[in-house]
């Protein structure tokens, strides 16, 4: 198939060629200007067959190029035909719109004055929707009054302060709109509505939870102003911690697990409202508040202990019948450090909010000045073991041991204040067992003016024993009707002196010594074993006889004790 001329000069193939035609004259004219003589010195130099070869060569390269650009054609052509064509189209509409470009402005205007009522409906249709899609998706901010009257007639308090949460974020989005903050001014009565009515309730509960159920409620809407609903919730804490109280019965030991098991109970009431005051969650809630409270709460706690410890102390003492009045020391121990236990519970709470040295507190104090009291009621009878052992305990319970010098001083005072010691035996015990036993363990333990009010006591319990002693050793030696007798009743004074480890003693001497001199010696036998007890100078001339040391020899076993 023969191209034709318009596709050939459209892929440049004639061009090519007059190119090459173009490149080959110069070149020739540049070799030489001879032409025969250019091809007779090619011909000298190549063999006839090498050119045929090059011939043929050269006329299947250009046989192969013809066969590549006619494939070239064939294969783009219909590609070519749809671009011409395109063009052709794209000239003839830039025409059209030339011409008619005038025009076209023109219809323009008289569209758009047609179309403006028209856009200006679908305009307002638009601002409409807009303002419906607003009020349908706040909703809630739209019916807030009705919404919120509703809840607080049902009493439905939860819902009431989720909503108008919900309510104040969304006005607080639109806070530069007047009509926004018109819609949420119309809550301002619900609210203060609300307020009332939780107030009343705070008023009207009888359990710390319930108030502070409403409590925090009322916190939550208006953290600013609780100061009379924290008043109100003050007054319901100290009202049941302060009211609560033990139903005795049985016997001492039974009182006082009960007294045990009451301080315990008091004591989770105190931590668990605590808790529920630190879950009171509001901004303006400060350390001073929560101090208040505690000290509060801890007060009516320490009232109610105290109330219940001095009932107890009133059953110990004998003012009420009981089965039983005895408490086994082992028992009392247990059950005070129990007791103590639970206050230091209360002490490392309130120290754990702030309130600094909290044991040092006079309710607190107070507490433990009472309960060490139990457990050193009734110790003046125990043995002198029992009481080393209760000094070694008191000294190891929380809290007590800031007051064991004033209940040492206080159990020393008792047998030493008695004013019912009419018999010399018994003021010889009591002044012994203090004396000898208790003071020198505890002396140290005592502060100085508690040590001479002691010592002061001491001293007229010696006084008194001495007395005594003179009054119950003269009538005695007077009722005695031989030398035996006498000396019989000397030796009962010295013996009980001895049990109570008083011998050798000022007390002893002076007893004796003045209650011989009251009575007198008669005869040179009881002169003579008396003898370091007198001083008058007839005990000389005793001495001097010769005989005496013989008719001695007869009491000298029974009266061995009077000779020192």
């Amino acid at each position: 198939m023969q191209d034709s001329p318009e596709i050939l000069r459209e892929f440049s193939i004639e061009i090519e060629k007059k190119e090459e035609k173009e490149e080959n004259s110069v070149s020739a004219k540049e070799t030489t200007n001879d032409p025969y003589k250019l091809v007779e010195s090619i011909l000298d130099q190549i063999d006839i067959e090498d050119i045929d070869t090059g011939r043929m060569v050269l006329l299947n390269q250009l046989n192969e190029l013809l066969l590549e650009r006619e494939q070239l054609v064939r294969n783009n052509f219909t590609t070519y035909i749809k671009c011409r064509n395109a063009l052709e189209i794209m000239k003839t509409s830039k025409i059209c719109t030339n011409g008619s470009k005038y025009l076209n402005m023109q219809s323009i205007s008289r569209m758009e004055t047609l179309l403006e009522p028209i856009l200006l409906e679908n305009k307002e249709i638009d601002r409409q929707n807009q303002q419906t899609k607003f009020m349908l998706n706040h909703s809630l901010l739209f019916n807030a009054e009705s919404i919120l009257s509703e809840y607080l007639k049902i009493n439905d308090f939860d819902s009431f302060l989720t909503d108008y949460h919900m309510i104040k974020v969304e006005s607080e989005k639109f806070k530069e709109s007047k009509f926004i903050s018109y819609l949420f001014s119309k809550t301002t009565p619900i609210l203060a509505r609300f307020k009332i009515e939780i107030i009343r309730r705070i008023e009207m509960c009888k359990s710390i939870s319930e108030s502070l159920y409403y409590f925090r409620l009322y916190m939550q809407v208006d953290p600013e102003s609780y100061s009379k609903a924290f008043a109100t919730l003050l007054t319901i804490a100290k009202t049941e911690i302060g009211e609560r109280q033990i139903v005795y019965g049985g016997t001492v030991i039974s009182k006082l697990r009960n007294l045990k098991d009451f301080i315990n109970d008091q004591t989770e009431s105190i931590v668990y409202m605590i808790g529920l005051m630190k879950a009171v969650d509001t901004v303006t809630w400060q350390d001073k508040e929560m101090s208040e409270f505690i000290i509060n709460a801890v007060e009516a706690y320490t009232n109610s202990i105290k109330k219940e410890i001095i009932k107890f102390m009133k059953d110990l003492s004998g003012n009420t019948s009981l089965e039983n009045t005895h408490v086994d020391m082992k028992e009392r121990l247990f059950n005070v450090q129990e007791i103590s236990q639970c206050i230091k519970i209360i002490v490392d709470k309130m120290e754990s909010e702030g309130i600094e040295n909290a044991i040092s507190m006079h309710n607190i104090s107070e507490v433990f000045s009472l309960i060490i009291k139990i457990l050193w009621h009734g110790t003046e009878n125990e043995p002198i073991n029992n009481i080393t052992v209760l000094i070694q305990s008191t000294q190891g319970i929380f809290g007590i041991k800031d007051h064991i010098s004033s209940q040492i001083t206080e159990f020393l005072m008792h047998p030493l204040s008695k004013t019912e010691y009419d018999s010399f035996s018994l003021c010889m015990s009591a002044l012994s067992k203090v004396q000898m036993e208790i003071l020198p363990q505890v002396e140290t333990l005592l502060e100085e003016h508690q040590k001479k009010e002691v010592l002061l006591k001491l001293k007229e319990l010696k006084n008194k024993a001495n007395d005594l002693g003179i009054k119950y050793l003269t009538q005695k030696l007077k009722e005695a009707v031989c030398d035996e007798e006498f000396l019989m009743a000397v030796v009962r004074v010295k013996v009980l002196f001895s049990e109570n480890k008083l011998n050798d003693s000022s007390l002893e001497y002076n007893t004796i010594s003045t209650s011989i001199s009251n009575v007198g010696l008669k005869t040179d036998m009881t002169k003579y074993l008396l003898r370091m007890y007198i001083s008058d100078s007839s005990i000389r001339t005793v001495l001097k006889n010769e005989l005496l040391p013989n008719k001695y020899s007869q009491y000298k076993k029974q009266f061995s004790i009077l000779s020192g």
